[in-house]
């Protein structure tokens, strides 16, 4: 390997560079294949890639590629894998009947009736109509119908299983920058008023503002792009400026101007001063920024 050409410092792993790829890309890329990717060039832009388990020695890289070649590339071999991990079918080329054959998706349980025992599988009703099946009879509790085609017949679930909704964790997140340093704190479930109390008390908000330090600007980056995040703040010292960036636990692809919001206040100082009060002993005084975060001031707060 050309290092001059590739220039190792380049190097393009994880999750953070690539955020321009396509979905069907992406998939394959930040899959379990040991794929390692580099950028090189100055102006114009070229990329390499290697599934070697050592890059840097590996003979037979892929190169000279445009962004573009590179996203096709990634997008043909993820459709690939697709394609034999269906057995070797394309699934918009199969047949109908290919799709929706019901012993291609038991589940492994049995379902007992006066009439017999019928495997259970994880179609739907309407999907066994649409494979040629007719409702036979149902389980004494209701819970199942025995659907048969004058063949085979087969126990589906009267009414699908409901998925639970997942509880959101949410975090919020803050940077400061303060000479040539920047520091990325994770604050926890704070909420934004937790967090300006802290900047407002801080002297040195560099050194004595504490939480979980994140080393890694990448690492920041991707959980900020994620929907996991409530309120991300900037706080630039050196300028006194501040930024808000209400977030609302909504990930990158599905922001918009109605459910986040940008803001900044160009005197920091002035702004916390005017703004930010301390809360009530009975923690009953809300956020101006009502719905952000928590509310109530934090248990790291009080012991400040």
């Amino acid at each position: 390997m050309d290092n001059a050409k590739y220039n190792i410092g380049t190097r393009i792993d994880g999750k953070y560079a690539m955020l321009s790829l396509s979905g069907k890309a992406a998939e394959y890329y930040l899959g379990t294949d040991p794929l390692t990717v580099f950028e090189y060039g100055n102006e114009e832009k070229r990329y390499a890639y290697s599934y070697a388990e050592n890059p840097y020695t590996d003979k037979e890289m892929v190169s000279d590629l445009t962004f573009e070649e590179l996203q096709e590339a990634f997008e043909k071999m993820q459709a690939e894998k697709e394609k034999n991990n269906n057995g070797g079918l394309d699934m918009d080329k199969r047949t109908d009947t290919e799709k929706m054959q019901p012993d291609g998706f038991l589940t492994g349980e049995h379902i007992r009736t006066p009439r017999g025992s019928f495997s259970l599988t994880s179609m739907t009703v309407e999907q066994m109509k649409e494979a040629g099946y007719g409702l036979h009879h149902e389980s004494d509790d209701g819970k199942y119908l025995i659907m048969g085609n004058g063949t085979q017949a087969f126990a589906v679930a009267a009414v699908p299983p409901e998925k639970q909704p997942e509880k959101k964790e949410l975090t919020a997140l803050l940077t400061i920058i303060q000479g040539d340093m920047t520091k990325y704190i994770n604050m926890g479930d704070m909420s934004m008023d937790d967090i300006f109390r802290q900047l407002k008390k801080s002297a040195l908000p560099f050194i004595e503002i504490k939480g979980d330090v994140i080393y890694d600007g990448g690492r920041f980056a991707a959980l900020e792009q994620s929907g996991r995040v409530s309120v991300s703040v900037t706080a630039d010292i050196d300028n006194d400026r501040l930024t808000v960036y209400e977030i609302n636990g909504v990930p990158e692809d599905d922001r918009t101007k109605e459910n986040t919001r940008i803001w900044t206040r160009e005197k920091m100082s002035n702004f916390l001063k005017e703004r930010v009060r301390e809360p009530k002993s009975d923690n009953s005084q809300h956020s101006p920024y009502h719905g952000v975060g928590r509310s109530h001031a934090s248990e790291h707060e009080h012991l400040m």
